[in-house]
């Protein structure tokens, strides 16, 4: 066995100073420099680093006092608290603390002094009035025995030498004593005093040597008083003894006196005393010219609170710390690695363990007993993790760790209280469930069912008047949620809440330590106390105050401490009853059961200490024995006969289904409860205490590993069958063995009515796709479009679902679909929603399919909103009247031909219907037609689209002009009128005599649109035969036509024609008027002289030249143009221009009535204008025209005088002419 590497716990010598040496250099290079602080946290490196430097430097001289106290800062606080808390009085509190601060401070001078003086040979401190306790040598004692016999022998010999030498001369006789005669003379006097004076002067010599440098004699008494030096009990060492501590120092023969640790008595009062002390030294060294004695402090950066740290020190060393949180994760590699062992460590525990160790020495120890224990106790079935917490647990608080070996430590009180710990998360469990079933109860008894009317119940006013539900109203809220629950049909998922809980309850009793601590009761958890029988409590107060506490919290939660630990505390002896083991016999024979859940530690030893009578009692129910028995079915069959019947009898379901949440072995379990209790599942399949995920677990492994023969007895009545394929959830589950599951389906027979995509597995869900292990359902068919097509519009599958599936011919849906085929077309008419917008090939193929009843063909169509190309494409003539009624049959010449020809039916209302809806032009061509449905069969269409009036004007227009045929003799009747005009229109009715006299009696209303349309041939060909009517002719004249047929129908008739409120055009107006004028328009049309065109303005004036008499009677006013028209004609007597003149005097001023009478010519009406003296014959005529003067005032006054009217004219004013208004 190689040799197992450990770690010293003592300062390291070999440090590499670096820095540190040169600033101790810096030290001892100036005499100045005698108070010196090395300052770091424990375990920081401090005393390797003077050590180091000793090891470099050995012509220095170092002496360590070492002040080491291991009661911690923490245990410090703790019990000054505890003082502080059992004391009222503030005053007597800081009496105690001053009190407690000088004893300390006392305890540390001298122990100070203590180890000073052991460590100074006392041959170089005779002064000193310390007593040190040392070996006296035998040596030693035998000379000062010797003195002090030869002293009192040679003073008897002087004191008592007469009778002395009686004496001898009383002896003589005896001859060998003659030697004695000697002492006889009086010369050996002589000799005795001078022996005597020897010894005396020696020990004079030692007594006042002793007296100088102990003082032995402190005290005189002078008439009864003592007189003592520093008689206060309480004074300091120091003071009370400055010159021993002086001298002590100064003999110490050191250049340095290290002192390490007095930083653990929170004591500063200390370093002021040592100051003090090494100035008076240094002092007398200076004087002596000696080198400076130097006092190392070796303390932790915080024992001083503020800056006065630099007062008390010369100079400060820090020193950083070789480990701590940060780095200590490095150190464990680093020494697990020396030691060969890293490699069984789990490096996550080691990081997250390394954050609570900060102290090498703690770390080294740590790895040490590792090591010891790793070589004692360890075992392959160890986990070295869990060993190196108990180690970490036992170097952090070794004083738990030894009361947890007996049983009363915080860690076994600890795992004692894990049952306490499941039954406080089982009893929250059941609250949460009480409250469940009690909203479940609620909810049955709740009779509303809107949350409105819960308001109108809780009404209050606000502050308006207004009536609002109190929502602020406990009783409101919690009926509210209520009715919310039952709006929402969430009563399944309460109950299911409920399940899961339950499970969790059974799970709990399962559960270690560490995984019954949470967020929640982590500090409920850690918060025990130990009580023994006497009811004394222990609150672990000291363990919790440590800052290591969290340490334990870690190692226990996260499970490197766990119910286990003890097997990592002290040997096991193989084939032994454990404890556990004992208390469970124990238990059957006390009759008094343990939880299923107890921990047997070794169930083969268990067994062979069991009867087959005991597996009858309830005792013998153990997940751990039963585990065992399952385990080994060949060689304990009896036993688990026994153990199974026993459940089955007394029903307990409850330790099957806690069971199955912890065995570690589900496929024995299963098997061997199928082969001996083959109705177990069938009679919990219906028990809410076995969760859903548990029955299906127990179904898989069933189908997995279980006989045909086994599997057939429990698919009893097709229970397992119907079980499964009722489960839209069954396909979700990990790592299925896909060809066992698809060959077991098969062979059972099962058809899932709904599976879960979303939660199946992909590969299973393809298996069933595949195999067709699904029900023939449409919710299944979308299913499989959707996930398996990867058609995400749900619009396309419920109105084109066959389309999707006609699309891939060799997938397994195309097949299962067409073996179904008339169950399909059930299904897509009872889902489609009344829309079905399948493609044309998809509707082909089904109208075409003859497994499918004509019934739902029918439907289907009726349904159908897809137009297919081609009408012939459709098998059944019988469904063509349905497809053109629905319009599903594209609009095309193919089709209406299809239709009229094939279809038995012609032109009927159908078809004229289906011809009427479309927009498109038809192209027809009569060799076309003949050619395909035979010799005159255009004609025939022919001849039964011209009669059919139920045609739109279009389409009728359309197909006439298509087939292009005309009637020279046309005689149909009963064609409509606008049908009649499109016939015209076409001219398929053609211009002949024959026609226009069948026109004229048959359709009279349409006959003059005939005549327009073939005006040309009319007025050429049939006029002469068929004469035009003055009435038809007049018709034909308000024609948009050319005006020369217009003015050639004119010319075949002398009747006057009217021409006012007509349009017609000037050409026809003017041939009109010169030729058929109807004179009774004359003064209209003179009237409206203005308005006419230039070519009828000039021959209105010819009719009005030629009809004047007729103006002349009316007296009408005449325009301008048409007035000096008359006026300056010379066939018009001028007593007639002058009657124009007055019917239109009117509109003329003075002078352009002057100018009219001089075109007029009348000689005596001039010289009115020139101041003349006229005579007017006594007419009618100049009587209204000289009062038209008079009225304009042209002249004054006319009278008649011998026969004839003179005129007086009117007088000048101011030699102007009065003008005519």
């Amino acid at each position: 066995m190689s040799q197992i590497h450990f770690e010293k716990l003592t300062p390291v010598k070999d440090v590499d100073l670096r820095i540190y040496n040169d600033a101790l250099n810096f030290v001892f290079e100036n005499n100045d420099i005698r108070n010196v602080a090395v300052s770091g946290a424990y375990s920081a490196g401090k005393s390797s680093v003077i050590e180091s430097y000793k090891e470099k430097h050995k012509e220095l001289s170092f002496l360590h006092i070492s002040l080491a106290n291991f009661e911690t800062t923490e245990q410090q606080s703790i019990e000054d608290k505890n003082n502080n808390a059992s004391s009222n009085d503030t005053e007597t509190d800081a009496k105690k603390d001053s009190d407690n601060s000088v004893v300390k401070e006392l305890v540390l001078e001298g122990k100070i002094l203590n180890q000073l003086l052991h460590q100074i040979d006392v041959s170089k401190i005779p002064q000193t009035n310390f007593r040190v306790k040392q070996k006296i040598s035998e040596e030693s004692i035998f000379r000062i025995t010797l003195k002090s016999i030869i002293f009192i022998i040679f003073a008897l010999h002087i004191c008592f030498f007469s009778k002395w030498c009686n004496f001898v001369s009383s002896l003589m006789q005896f001859k060998f004593l003659n030697f004695l005669q000697i002492t006889t003379k009086s010369i050996s006097l002589l000799f005795s005093g001078f022996i005597i004076f020897r010894i005396a002067c020696i020990a004079i010599y030692n007594l006042i040597k002793i007296q100088k440098n102990k003082s032995i004699f402190k005290g005189l008494k002078f008439q009864g008083n003592e007189i003592e030096i520093f008689e206060k009990s309480d004074e300091s060492y120091f003071d009370k003894y400055l010159n021993e501590v002086l001298y002590l120092f100064d003999n110490a023969d050191a250049d340095v006196i290290v002192f390490e640790d007095m930083d653990r008595y929170n004591i500063n009062q200390i370093f002021q005393r040592l100051r003090e002390i090494n100035g008076l030294i240094n002092l007398n060294r200076t004087k002596e010219d000696k080198d400076p004695l130097r006092f190392f402090y070796l303390i932790r950066d915080d024992i001083f609170v503020s800056k006065d740290r630099t007062k008390f020190f010369d100079f400060i060393i820090p020193v950083v710390p070789v480990i701590d949180s940060s780095n200590s994760y490095d150190q464990f590699i680093s020494h697990f690695r020396k030691g060969g062992v890293l490699e069984k460590f789990d490096q996550h525990f080691l990081q997250g363990v390394s954050l609570y160790i900060d102290d090498m020495r703690i770390l080294k120890n740590i790895y040490n007993e590792f090591m010891v224990y790793y070589n004692k106790i360890g075992t392959t079935e160890q986990d070295y993790n869990e060993l190196l917490a108990i180690i970490i647990y036992k170097n952090i608080f070794p004083r738990d760790f030894s009361d947890t070996q007996i049983n009363v430590g915080f860690v076994s009180t600890l795992f004692n209280n894990q049952k306490e710990i499941i039954e406080d998360n089982i009893n929250r469990i059941d609250e949460k469930i009480q409250e469940l079933k009690e909203k479940i109860d609620l909810c049955n008894k709740e009779h509303l069912r809107n949350v409105n009317e819960v308001g109108m119940i809780y009404w209050k006013n606000n502050d308006y008047g207004t009536r609002i539900p109190n929502v602020s109203s406990p009783e409101y809220v919690k009926r509210k949620e209520i009715v919310d629950i039952i709006k929402n049909n969430q009563i399944g998922d309460l109950k299911n809440q409920i399940t899961d809980l339950e499970l969790k309850k059974s799970e709990l009793k399962n559960k270690k330590i560490r995984e019954l601590i949470t967020r929640e009761n982590v500090d409920t958890v850690f918060n025990i106390c130990y009580k023994n029988f006497l009811g004394e409590k222990n609150d672990f107060k000291e363990m919790k105050s440590s800052q290591y506490f969290d340490l334990i919290k870690y190692l226990i939660w996260n499970g490197y401490i766990d119910e286990t630990y003890e097997d990592y505390m002290t040997y096991f002896y193989p084939n032994s009853l454990t404890i556990n083991d004992k208390k469970f016999l124990r238990s059957i024979t006390d009759k008094k059961a343990k939880e299923w859940t107890y921990r047997i530690n070794n169930p083969k030893l268990v067994l062979s200490r069991l009867r087959e009578v005991d597996f009858r009692e309830i005792e013998t129910l153990n997940f751990f024995l039963f585990a065992y028995i399952l385990d080994t079915e060949r060689n304990n069959k009896k036993y688990l006969i026994i153990f199974i019947n026993q459940l089955k009898e007394e029903k307990y379901f409850k330790f099957m289904k806690e069971y199955f949440s912890s065995a570690p072995s589900l496929i024995l379990y299963v098997q061997s409860i199928n082969k001996y209790w083959p109705s177990f599942l069938s009679e919990i399949i219906n028990w809410y205490e076995f969760s859903y995920e548990q029955k299906k677990e127990y179904i898989l492994i069933t189908l997995y590993y279980c006989d045909n023969e086994i599997v057939d007895n429990i698919n009893n009545d097709n229970f397992l069958s119907t079980t499964i394929a009722s489960d839209p959830k069954f396909l979700e589950i990990k790592n299925p063995r896909v060809e066992k599951l698809i060959d077991e389906f098969s062979r059972l027979n099962i058809k899932f009515k709904c599976p879960d995509y979303e939660e199946s597995d992909k590969d299973l869900f393809e298996a069933i796709y595949q195999h067709k292990l699904y029900e023939f359902t449409f919710e299944n068919i979308s299913l499989m479009l959707e996930h398996i097509f990867n058609i995400q519009n749900k619009d396309d599958i419920q109105h084109k679902n066959y389309s999707l599936i006609v699309e891939d011919p060799e997938s397994k849906l195309f097949q299962y679909v067409n073996e179904n085929i008339d169950q399909y077309m059930t299904i897509i008419l009872e889902n489609c929603g009344d829309t079905i917008t399948d493609t044309p090939k998809a509707v082909q193929e089904l109208i075409n399919n003859e497994d499918i009843e004509i019934s739902k063909r029918t439907k289907y169509v009726e349904f159908l909103q897809t137009q297919l190309e081609l009408l012939q494409d459709i098998k059944d003539i019988n469904f063509w009247d349905l497809f053109l009624q629905k319009g599903l049959i594209k609009y095309s010449e193919t089709n209406i031909l299809q239709y009229y020809f094939k279809s038995g039916k012609g032109l009927n209302d159908i078809l004229i219907n289906f011809i009427n809806i479309g927009n498109k032009d038809f192209k027809l061509s009569l060799n076309e037609i003949d050619s395909k449905f035979g010799e005159k069969s255009a004609s025939s269409l022919f001849d039964d689209v011209i009669i059919c009036n139920s045609l739109i004007d279009d389409k009728y227009r359309n197909i006439i002009a298509e087939l292009r045929y005309e009637y020279s003799n046309f005689c149909i009747k009963e064609i409509s009128e606008r049908k009649i005009k499109i016939l015209i229109e076409l001219r398929t009715i053609k211009m002949t005599a024959e026609n226009v006299r069948f026109m004229r009696t048959t359709y009279q209303s349409q006959f003059i649109y005939f005549i327009e349309h073939n005006i040309s041939e009319y007025i050429n060909d049939v006029i002469e035969k068929e004469p035009i009517s003055n009435d038809e002719l007049l018709c034909i004249l308000d024609l948009n036509i050319d005006d020369s047929f217009k003015i050639n129908l004119i010319s075949h008739t002398k009747k006057p024609i009217s021409v006012i409120s007509k349009n017609y055009s000037g050409n026809v107006k003017k041939y009109i008027l010169q030729h058929n004028f109807n004179i009774s328009e004359l003064l209209p049309l003179i009237d409206n002289y203005e308005k006419q065109s230039d070519m009828i303005k000039e021959v209105l004036r010819e009719l009005s030249e030629k009809y004047i008499g007729i103006i002349i009677k009316n007296h009408i006013e005449l325009a301008i143009g048409l007035f000096e028209f008359l006026i300056s004609k010379e066939d018009i007597p001028t007593e007639n221009k002058l009657i124009l003149l007055t019917a239109n005097i009117n509109k003329f001023s003075k002078s352009e009535c002057e100018g009219y009478i001089k075109i007029i010519g009348s000689k005596e009406y001039e010289k009115i204008f020139t101041k003349g003296r006229p005579k007017f014959e006594v007419t009618e005529i100049n009587k209204k025209l000289l009062d038209e003067f008079k009225s304009k005032n042209w002249i004054s006054d006319f009278y008649e005088k011998d026969g004839v009217f003179k005129v007086r004219h009117r007088k000048l004013k101011s030699n102007l002419e009065t003008s005519v208004l």
